[in-house]
């Protein structure tokens, strides 16, 4: 049997049916794997805090808290308003830019530390 979910967004008098909006179980199964992903990342980050040293931690701490929020609320801004220019395409393209510039990011942090440990004979 396939559930379908339905969330319901109140307008400002009542609920309209216009206002339901149907997930199919594919849509349920995206947004648990994202939260998943995103959750995990969470975790590992504040494993890496929690294990700085005791004077320092909750300033660290503070300081990725404020970042993690802050930056989900610049990027929730930033999605609602490309998407009101253009759709998906508008929405997903400044995305996938910043996903291409963060994975070039790591790999020449990589090549970068891998070159200097050679260098320094370990």
């Amino acid at each position: 049997m396939l559930l379908i979910r339905q969330i319901v967004v109140k307008s400002k008098s009542a609920y309209r049916r216009s206002d339901i909006v149907t997930l199919s179980p594919e849509d349920l199964w995206r947004t648990r794997c994202l939260d998943f992903g995103l959750q995990s990342g969470q975790i590992a980050s504040q494993t890496h805090i929690l294990g700085l040293g005791d004077e320092i931690r909750a300033r660290v701490n503070t300081l990725y808290m404020a970042a993690t929020f802050g930056g989900g609320a610049a990027g929730s801004f930033a999605g609602v308003l490309a998407w009101s220019f253009g759709g998906w395409t508008s929405a997903c393209g400044p995305s996938l830019a910043l996903i291409a510039a963060a994975g070039t990011m790591l790999i020449l942090n990589w090549k970068n530390e891998h070159q200097s440990s050679h260098m320094n004979g370990e």
